[in-house]
């Protein structure tokens, strides 16, 4: 049996990086966005990916009202058990989303895992 997994991210004005972003997720079973008024083509982007991927992207939207409260919303959001955050700057490799995928077809072996990130600033 399939592990399955909702990834979640937050956004506002991300249309540079938004489709990498949910590109590096179209495995997941799902993905719900919360997009905080996005005032740039951010939600013309995730519609058009979400047309391409039916019936995998939620998108609601809410008021900015603190890093920690839209990622505990989003969060809250998911449908699944298992989730994944990310940022709308962020993007999964190709080695992770492999080792994910493998993952979800082994029983579970913990409550939670870590997930290293690199950084670029």
């Amino acid at each position: 049996m399939k592990t399955e997994v909702s990834a979640v991210l937050t956004c506002f004005n991300a249309a540079e990086t938004i489709l990498t972003c949910l590109e590096s997720l179209s495995w997941a079973d799902e993905i719900v966005v919360l997009d905080s008024f996005s005032e740039d083509e951010t939600l013309a982007l995730i519609e058009g990916f979400s047309q391409k991927h039916p019936n995998k992207v939620v998108l609601h939207q809410q008021s900015f009202e603190g890093f920690s409260a839209q990622k505990q919303t989003v969060i809250d959001l998911a449908q699944h058990d298992w989730v994944l955050l990310l940022d709308d700057d962020e993007c999964l490799t190709p080695k992770a989303i492999k080792t994910i995928q493998a993952w979800q077809k082994k029983p579970c072996q913990a409550a939670g895992y870590a997930l290293p990130r690199i950084e670029w600033v």
